[in-house]
C-alpha cells in the first residue's frame, strides 16, 4: 500500500485546492502537470478550477500575456473570456502577417467590399453563394441579393445566415432581386443564448436559402436542421463551424463548381470549398482578417 501513498496525497491536496468533491482532483492535477504557477491563483481564489484548465492549455507566453491583462485581481464568472479572446485575437494577426510577407498568394480572397465581385466575376457564373453578412446591416443582404441575382447561374441558389431579429427585414431586402427557396436552420450546440429583451432561450440559428429562377430541387435530398459545431472562434470571433458549411456545399453543388462569399471572415466558406474540391472567390474587408483567411486556407489539404 505504501507505493500508493503519494497519489493519494495529491488527490488529497487537490481536493483542498478545488475545496470541492473528487470531480475537480483529476483536473488539478493535470493543471499542476501543465501550468503548476496557476494552482497558487486556485488556492487564493483569483482562478476558478474551470478558468485554470482553459489557461493551462495556452502556450506559455500566451497565458501569461492573459495574466498580465488580468492585473492579478480575482476573476469573476466569464471574466476571463475578454482577455482570452484578445491575446488569441493578436496571435491570429501575428501569424497572418508573418505568413503575408512569406507569400503573395490572394488564395482568392479579395480585400474589399463585396462590390468588388461585380468586376470579378462574370453574369451568370457562380453556382451558389453561401455567406455569413452582419446581421443588423440589412442593407447588405439587399446588396448580396442584387449581386448575386446577375452573377448566380439560373436556378443557383444563395445562402445567408440571419439572426432571427432582424429575420423580416433580411426577406423582403433579398426578396426583391431573388425568389424564396427554403429555410434552414442551425442547432446550436451547448447552452443557449439568452435574448433578455424578449426573455428568448435562443437554441438555433436560420440561414435563408433564395434562388435566381427557374428555381431547382436539390440535386439530392439534405436535411433543413443542422447540428452545429458551435462558433469557430480560431480563425475570426463570429466565424461559423465549418463542418455545417461542408454539409451544405456537399449537398447543393458538385466538385469543381464555384463558391461565392462575399463576407468571408476567418475563411470557413473558402476552406470548406478548397477541402472538397470546389472553386471559390471571397473578398474580405478587413484587410488583417483576409490575410488571417488566406492563411488558414494555406494549410486546408483537398
Amino acid at each position: 500500500m505504501a507505493k500508493h501513498e503519494p497519489n493519494g496525497k495529491a488527490s488529497q491536496v487537490a481536493a483542498r485546492i478545488t475545496k470541492t468533491n473528487s470531480n475537480y482532483v483529476e483536473t488539478v492535477k493535470t493543471i499542476g502537470k501543465q501550468a503548476p504557477e496557476l494552482l497558487d491563483q486556485v488556492r487564493s481564489g483569483n482562478i476558478t478550477v474551470p478558468d485554470a484548465k482553459r489557461l493551462a492549455k495556452l502556450p506559455d507566453g500566451q497565458r501569461q500575456k492573459v495574466l498580465g491583462r488580468c492585473d492579478g485581481r480575482p476573476l469573476g464568472s466569464g471574466e476571463l473570456h475578454g482577455p482570452l479572446n484578445e491575446v488569441k485575437k493578436e496571435q491570429r494577426q501575428k501569424a497572418a502577417v508573418a505568413f503575408a510577407r512569406q507569400s503573395n498568394d490572394d488564395g482568392d480572397i479579395l480585400v474589399g467590399d463585396l462590390g468588388v465581385l461585380w468586376e470579378r466575376l462574370k453574369d451568370a457564373e457562380a453556382d451558389i453563394f453561401l455567406t455569413d453578412p452582419p446581421y443588423g446591416q440589412v442593407a447588405l443582404y439587399d446588396r448580396l441579393a442584387e449581386l448575386a441575382a446577375a452573377k448566380l447561374k439560373p436556378g443557383g441558389l444563395c445562402l445567408a445566415y440571419v439572426g432571427q431579429y432582424y429575420f423580416d427585414e433580411v426577406m423582403v431586402a433579398m426578396g426583391r432581386h431573388l425568389k424564396y427557396w427554403w429555410l434552414f436552420g442551425i442547432q446550436f450546440a451547448g447552452t443557449h443564448c439568452a435574448i433578455y429583451p424578449k426573455h428568448i432561450q435562443n437554441k438555433w440559428r436560420p440561414i435563408l436559402a433564395y434562388g435566381k429562377p427557374p428555381l431547382q430541387p436539390a440535386p439530392e435530398w439534405l436535411s433543413d436542421l443542422l447540428q452545429g459545431g458551435g462558433r469557430d472562434k480560431e480563425h475570426h470571433d463570429w466565424g461559423q463551424d465549418q463542418s455545417e458549411v461542408e454539409y451544405l456545399l456537399e449537398k447543393l453543388t458538385q466538385s469543381g463548381e464555384l463558391v461565392v462569399e462575399p463576407f468571408t471572415g476567418g475563411g470557413s466558406v473558402p476552406a470548406a470549398a478548397k477541402k472538397l474540391g470546389r472553386r471559390w472567390i471571397a473578398t474580405e474587408i478587413d484587410e488583417t482578417t483576409a490575410l488571417i483567411a488566406r492563411k488558414r486556407l494555406s494549410e486546408v489539404k483537398k
